[in-house]
């Protein structure tokens, strides 16, 4: 039996390598078309690369290993068949999963351990670009439509932001409402959602193991470890956004489903309440954020009919499965409507028939292939997928070639897998989109947790049932528990010396304490020199000028980045013509401003913005440096009575077009 094992591993493996041997084979052979109709600037435009293609790239890296088993299953040549497929491989041990490893331990008290642990984890790692010093770009995605959204603006329709209508601006405002309007509120706010999203995770891990601690505390651990720099590696493995707490609220309804699809009597109102959940997020995402939204609601187009028809559609609860779903969606559309303010036609045009035009042009990046690490990732989603396959072929095999039977078989045992499987491929694509390292960490925990689980479920469990193996059961379990309580102790000790509850939670911090030194001479400048009629503009990225001043941005796009296809350019300007502009901010040193300072992804605003900038050099010239600010106003406002500017010296700079930013440009 142990030779056949080894004989059908080492025969799947060889299926396994020639496909991925394959898809590197086709990798850089597919090359899509390039067009770039709207006058994008950016790498990829540089490059003429179409970003299509690494997503075709990935698909077919991803189908050569299905293709390569697919054939040998249907020639079934020396057998493969049988060899392969003749006995369940990876079957769990004699006893279920959910066997405690210590017999006489309360388990309730490991899972408290766990959700403790969660919370102390989240408060010890950083939020996702809004710890420390101010980003007054990434920050101000949020801040500056925000205000835009309180003077009552509506989304997409006066305000364009790229990641979602809670991402952006709603955010700051729900944190405005609950904790007062401050920088600190919006931080505490990330907090606490990244709170949620760990306990909702805990909770997630404790139900697909069915409360065995020893693996849901396990699991828990290796991941705390993969945001860390592992064994000398630049760059964590992986790390959650507080966006992703829709992606864990919707796997907490997995494992829900998956029981009642198994139950012979079902709690009527508990199923309607499970599946209401299940039908609600994955739409309602779209308010949060689109990406997430897309890759939920596809995954729940998926599973959702294979669910109903296979387990609800002949049963006497079919009617409470149906209410459930129509319930949860009419509920996420009320919720879209009271985001968007009614503007769903303008959500959907942007969203889906302008940004996705241009959005990967503007900030992508070539899919790195040949780096081992983000190969590594590429494969262990292969490996994912080639082995959800390869027991869908073994149900398959058992049924007699009979396709129904054997899907449903399939996901009977397989549900877990399979759903996580769809999840992990559809998040992955963020990271084809714009293939740096941090979108690829923030897109693969689920590819980490379905490896960690097949592993568990279907090769650790089964050696740790054999006869013999009660001792290593039980030093794994204390190792593994000490391990989380050692790490929980430390964390505490760690928010207490670095006072992380008031860094994580700064409601009580004044704007000051984080507003950069360069930027409060500049914002008392504006504050105190523009009138209730005139307006500012800033020609660089940081939407959070228009927070700091407390003033809508004149145009849809408070971050100037998104503005980029000419027709939006042109549009700035006629709003820029129509608004009383007075100061332009055009230029500073942070990274993200892309003039004076380093260029954003090697390109600077004048370089991407040039019909913004053309109107500016004809209607503003160069006023004065505040610090590293330049500040432009505007040619009449200037004849009508400014006379000059001190220069960052104390000096006097001409103001005029001697002295412009056009002559310097």
């Amino acid at each position: 039996m142990k030779h056949r094992r080894n004989i059908r591993f080492l025969i799947l493996l060889s299926v396994f390598a020639l496909g991925i041997a394959l898809g590197l084979f086709f990798w850089n052979k597919i090359t899509l078309p390039f067009s770039n109709p709207w006058g994008i600037t950016g790498m990829l435009t540089v490059e003429e690369y179409n970003p299509t293609n690494d997503t075709v790239r990935f698909a077919v890296f991803l189908f050569m290993p299905l293709l390569v088993l697919t054939l040998a299953y249907l020639l079934n040549i020396g057998g493969f068949r049988d060899v392969c497929f003749s006995e369940v491989p990876g079957a769990a041990g004699k006893e279920p999963m959910d066997t405690p490893p210590l017999p006489s331990a309360d388990r309730r008290i490991f899972a408290v351990i766990l959700l403790l642990f969660a919370v102390i984890s989240s408060v010890n790692i950083p939020n996702y670009r809004s710890t420390g010093k101010f980003d007054a770009m990434h920050e101000g995605e949020t801040l500056g439509p925000a205000v835009s959204y309180l003077a009552g603006k509506v989304p997409y329709r006066d305000i364009i932001f790229l990641h979602g209508v809670f991402e952006n601006p709603v955010r700051s405002v729900v944190a405005f409402k609950l904790f007062g309007k401050s920088i600190g509120s919006v931080r505490a706010l990330e907090s606490i959602l990244k709170v949620f999203l760990f306990v909702m995770l805990a909770v997630f891990l404790i139900q697909i193991y069915r409360g065995n601690y020893l693996y849901y505390l396990a699991v828990f651990l290796a991941l705390m470890l993969f945001y860390k720099h592992l064994f000398g590696l630049p760059r964590r493995l992986m790390f959650f956004k507080t966006m992703d707490v829709t992606m864990t609220s919707f796997l907490l309804t997995i494992p829900v489903l998956y029981r009642f699809s198994k139950l012979k009597r079902v709690n009527p109102w508990g199923l309607i309440v499970t599946v209401f959940f299940f039908s609600f997020i994955p739409l309602a995402s779209f308010g949060y954020s689109v990406d997430r939204g897309v890759y939920l609601f596809a995954t729940y187009l998926i599973v959702s009919p294979i669910l109903y028809f296979l387990f609800f559609h002949g049963s006497r609860f079919r009617r409470h499965y149906l209410a459930g779903t129509f319930l949860g969606l009419l509920a996420a559309v009320l919720l879209l409507n009271v985001l968007l303010r009614g503007a769903f036609y303008e959500f959907f045009e942007f969203t889906f028939l302008i940004l996705t035009r241009y959005r990967e042009l503007m900030g992508g990046f070539r899919y790195p292939i040949e780096h081992i690490a983000y190969l590594a990732v590429c494969v262990l989603i292969a490996a994912n997928t080639f082995w959800v396959a390869t027991r869908f072929f073994q149900q398959l095999h058992l049924s007699e070639g009979k396709l129904g039977p054997a899907f449903r078989k399939f996901i009977e045992k397989y549900f877990i897998e399979f759903t996580l499987l769809v999840m992990s491929v559809f998040f992955y694509r963020s990271a084809l989109g714009r293939s740096d390292w941090m979108h690829v960490g923030y897109s693969s925990p689920l590819t980490y947790i379905l490896s960690m689980y097949i592993l568990i479920k279907h090769y650790l469990h089964r050696i740790l049932q054999r006869e013999g193996y009660g001792r290593l059961r039980r030093v794994l379990a204390y190792a593994v528990i000490f391990a989380v309580v050692i790490s929980s102790i430390g964390g505490v000790y760690r928010i207490y010396k670095k006072d992380l509850i008031t860094k994580r939670f700064p409601i009580n911090v004044k704007d000051s304490e984080f507003i950069l030194d360069k930027y409060k001479a500049t914002i008392k400048f504006l504050k105190e020199n523009l009138k209730d009629d005139e307006k500012f503009f800033t020609f660089t990225n940081e939407a959070s000028w228009y927070y700091f001043i407390d003033q809508p941005a004149p145009t849809r796009f408070p971050v100037l980045l998104f503005a980029m296809p000419r027709f939006y350019q042109e549009e700035v300007v006629e709003d820029l013509k129509k608004a009383n502009i007075k100061y332009v901010l055009y230029t500073n040193s942070d990274w993200y401003d892309s003039v004076s300072g380093f260029n954003f992804e090697g390109f600077s605003n004048d370089v991407r913005f040039p019909i913004v900038l053309d109107y500016l050099k004809k209607n503003f010239v160069f006023y004065r440096m505040i610090d590293d600010n330049e500040i432009w106003i505007r040619k009449s406002a200037l004849d009508g009575g400014e006379k000059g500017a001190s220069g960052k010296d104390g000096g006097t700079v001409p103001a005029g077009p001697q002295g412009s930013g056009s002559d310097r440009s």
